[in-house]
């Protein structure tokens, strides 16, 4: 089997790559979403009690995550 022959060359299907932006996006959303909201209700509920700074930790946490994804997917290579 010689390397440039199409079929030994792995497929980059549209549906593959959507895939692969849903997952490493979707995860992390699902998970500072679940953060926000649960330091969100206790730092309403109980304003003195130190939740704020973990509301605060987890707001920067989601932003620096889609900066991260941002990063990544930005200059990714055409393949033609």
């Amino acid at each position: 089997m010689e390397p440039d022959k199409p079929e030994n060359k792995p497929e980059n299907k549209p549906e593959n790559k959507m895939a692969s932006y849903l997952k490493i996006f979707l995860v992390p959303t699902l998970l500072t979403k679940i953060g926000i909201l649960y330091f969100g209700i206790q730092y309403s509920n109980h304003p003195d009690e130190g939740y704020g700074w973990g509301l605060l930790f987890v707001v920067a946490l989601t932003l620096m995550n889609f900066a991260v994804f941002l990063y990544k997917n930005w200059h990714e290579p055409e393949e033609r």
